[in-house]
């Protein structure tokens, strides 16, 4: 008896149906790969959170301020909180190379000066402090979900009261895990949430700005 073997036009159906599926599950696979980092990322956010209220604990319920100069050494918020967080790669996103998660600046991270006093901060539940963030290539879009993340990354990301740096220097927050960013708040609890959330695009003092300490 002899053996059938597949015609051109059975091969052709095969890599289509193949192809078909290959386009279907690959955006699926990408997006649960992405969650899986968002997950990692939320808890080094947690992490990061917790040595801060550490800190807090240590240092008089005064929150850790983005850096310290010793002459002739900068220390960042990074190296501060260390002795507590004992781990530096919760300070990098899952999702990137190098770094990836940066302290409110100025709301939070007074530069050099200190941070706030705890008891200076009206919701710490809904005030921001670390985030994902990045150098963002369109500063000029409005809808902060819309901010694109980039290959640069800092230890800071910038308020609207940060002005001019805020325009000039955009690193700002990023939806970079499946449009949605990783936050830790000043009371040391992380979460995923959409960027709009955090109300960069309503004014200093307006409530819904959790970007703002007051």
């Amino acid at each position: 008896m002899k053996r059938r073997a597949f015609t051109l036009i059975e091969l052709l159906v095969v890599i289509a149906i193949i192809a078909i599926l290959a386009a279907i599950l690959f955006p699926v696979f990408a997006k649960a790969r992405e969650k899986a980092r968002q997950s990692s990322c939320v808890s080094n956010l947690k992490q990061i959170g917790n040595a801060a209220m550490m800190y807090c604990q240590d240092y008089d319920e005064r929150y850790v301020s983005l850096s310290v100069w010793c002459d002739p050494t900068e220390y960042w918020w990074t190296d501060l909180l260390q002795p507590y967080a004992k781990n530096r790669q919760i300070y990098q996103c899952p999702s990137k190379t190098t770094g990836g998660i940066g302290m409110n600046h100025p709301e939070m991270g007074v530069y050099r000066g200190g941070g706030p006093a705890l008891a200076d901060i009206q919701a710490t539940a809904e005030t921001a402090v670390f985030a994902d963030c990045s150098l963002i290539p369109n500063p000029a879009e409005p809808n902060p979900d819309a901010w694109q993340d980039s290959n640069t990354t800092s230890t800071v990301w910038r308020c609207p009261s940060n002005t001019p740096w805020y325009d000039t220097n955009p690193v700002r927050v990023t939806p970079r895990h499946n449009e949605m960013t990783d936050v830790a708040f000043a009371d040391g609890h992380a979460k995923a949430v959409k960027v709009s959330s955090l109300g960069f695009q309503y004014p200093y003092g307006d409530a819904r700005a959790q970007w703002d300490r007051r």
